[in-house]
């Protein structure tokens, strides 16, 4: 993968990180909150750190308490962890989950040579700070008519999310939002819906949101915060369920270096369900510049079950397919976002 280097030289305040030693607190500030770094998000400290963190072999952590011991320091929402430095090793995984979206926050160095993983996952835990409701748009959801349901529509947030597929002459599918906004704090991706009907397949959860804050940043294994698949619809011709969208990923470094891969995709949609018969769920995004796969509609003589819609890569998400009189598929999450501060 190509070597993709940012810097901004000479002065590291011009690019967000800003070394708080020796500088006043803020007017309005209790003197323990004046050690600050000016990034996409603030955090202030109440020492600097003294300790480094190396992650050994698989690491997780709840940002509902598990940073209540070890973090120095808060930003408004956010769970933060600090250390003079952070690494995780080619052979260790951070797992990261929890209400709160996590700020890493490093004086020297941030290096992740394995795996950063603050996705969401179907069948699994939702990353950090996923699916916040008061942020996330709503669309129109699906309906049930004659016993058969449409599908859920894909989260919205970088892009719009796909809609589900209707069940055709029965129930309408679930229209996705279209509402896109440029977020001004750390926060995770959109959910999808469920689908219709009396078995409908669950929507994936958004993907989480982590922020990187160190005087420099290297990542040659991977952090992935991308949504999760939609569940099938399962029996009764139930819709399926909408893919969760990307969450967000935010580097706030004068240096940083990134050849390895950073995953901010939707989730698959699942698929519509016949009267006696499962679809398939939507898949979790595995791999950079590929579409999470949607899944298939369950296939019986009185019917097809609509197929989920494709997750977004960087585009917007695919709309699922119709049911023939039986469960919609639900539509592909949106795209989630990677930024580097300012």
């Amino acid at each position: 993968m190509r070597r993709l280097w940012i810097a901004c030289l000479p002065w590291l305040a011009a690019c967000g990180f800003r070394s708080p030693a020796g500088e006043p607190a803020d007017a309005g500030e209790p003197p323990d909150a004046s050690l600050c770094f000016d990034g996409f998000t603030r955090v202030c400290l109440e020492a600097l750190p003294t300790t480094p963190l190396v992650i050994a072999s698989t690491m997780e952590l709840d940002t509902t308490a598990g940073c209540a011991t070890t973090t120095m320091g808060t930003a408004a929402g956010v769970c933060v962890i600090a250390a003079t430095a952070i690494e995780v090793p080619a052979d260790a995984t951070l797992r990261v989950t929890g209400p709160r979206p996590l700020a890493l926050l490093a004086t020297s160095s941030i290096v992740v040579a394995g795996m950063l993983d603050a996705a969401s996952h179907r069948g699994g835990t939702a990353g950090p700070g996923a699916s916040p409701a008061a942020m996330c748009g709503s669309g129109t959801a699906p309906t049930l008519a004659s016993g058969s349901g449409g599908g859920g529509y894909g989260g919205t947030f970088a892009t719009v999310g796909g809609d589900g597929g209707e069940s055709v002459g029965r129930g309408a599918k679930g229209v996705a939002s279209t509402t896109v906004e440029v977020p001004t704090s750390l926060r995770g991706g959109c959910p999808g819906i469920a689908g219709a009907s009396t078995n409908p397949g669950a929507g994936g959860a958004g993907g989480g949101a982590v922020e990187l804050i160190a005087a420099s940043i290297q990542v040659s294994g991977r952090v992935n915060a991308s949504g999760a698949g939609g569940e099938a619809g399962t029996l009764d011709d139930s819709g399926g369920g909408g893919g969760g969208s990307g969450g967000m990923v935010v580097f706030d470094s004068p240096m940083l270096a990134i050849t390895g891969t950073v995953l901010v995709q939707g989730g698959g949609g699942g698929g519509g369900s016949g009267g006696s018969g499962a679809g398939t769920p939507g898949a979790d995004p595995i791999e950079a510049g590929v579409a999470a796969i949607p899944g298939d509609g369950y296939h019986a003589g009185g019917g097809t079950g609509g197929a989920g819609g494709f997750g977004a890569i960087a585009a917007d998400a695919g709309n699922a397919q119709a049911g023939t009189l039986i469960g919609g598929g639900g539509g592909g999450g949106g795209a989630g976002i990677v930024r580097s501060s300012p």
